[in-house]
């Protein structure tokens, strides 16, 4: 923090200092909460990608069943 707590207690009265110092540790968990957030987001994106080319792959191949029997004589 760029002003120092005791700074502030001497310029401002104890109560308030106790409610800014509050607001700020709220402030910083709810940062530290959208980081995590983020970061899951990120993940869950890569994650999505590749099950997305995996479900790509895996109907192609299906694609390539049906071709090879509906082609074939009975």
């Amino acid at each position: 923090m760029a002003v120092s707590e005791e700074l502030l207690t001497n310029v401002l009265p104890q109560e308030l200092v106790e409610k800014i110092t509050f607001l700020l540790n709220i402030l910083q968990i709810v940062g530290v909460a959208i980081i995590l957030y983020l970061l899951f987001n990120i993940v869950n994106i890569f994650l999505s990608k590749k099950k997305e080319r995996e479900l790509k792959k895996i109907s192609d191949n299906l694609e390539i069943i049906k071709q090879n029997l509906l082609s074939r004589p009975i």
